[in-house]
């Protein structure tokens, strides 16, 4: 069995319910280059449509992307990355 299923199934379902519907209401953006493991970014492919969210920056931190290579499948797993990064993979697709 692969980890990401184990992982949810210790969530309870209302919990698990709510992490889903949160990251489906994410607004979308468009993969356009394969990252292909750079930035720390793999699963993404071209053509593609993903979640994303913009997390700004706080006292000492730096804002970066969470961008979900399954939101449907695995909304508890995303990867970070920062703005640059982002925008040499994705577009915002408005």
């Amino acid at each position: 069995m692969n980890s990401a299923l184990r992982y949810t199934q210790e969530i309870p379902a209302e919990k698990w319910e709510a992490i889903r519907d949160r990251v489906c209401s994410l607004p979308e953006c468009e993969c356009f280059y394969e990252p292909r493991g750079n930035h720390g970014l793999e699963g993404y492919s071209e053509g593609i449509k993903y979640r994303y969210e913009l997390i700004p920056s706080g006292a000492d931190d730096k804002p970066y992307y969470r961008v979900w290579p399954d939101s449907t499948c695995c909304p508890e797993y995303y990867e970070t990355c920062s703005p640059r990064a982002f925008k040499a993979y994705f577009k915002i697709n408005d």
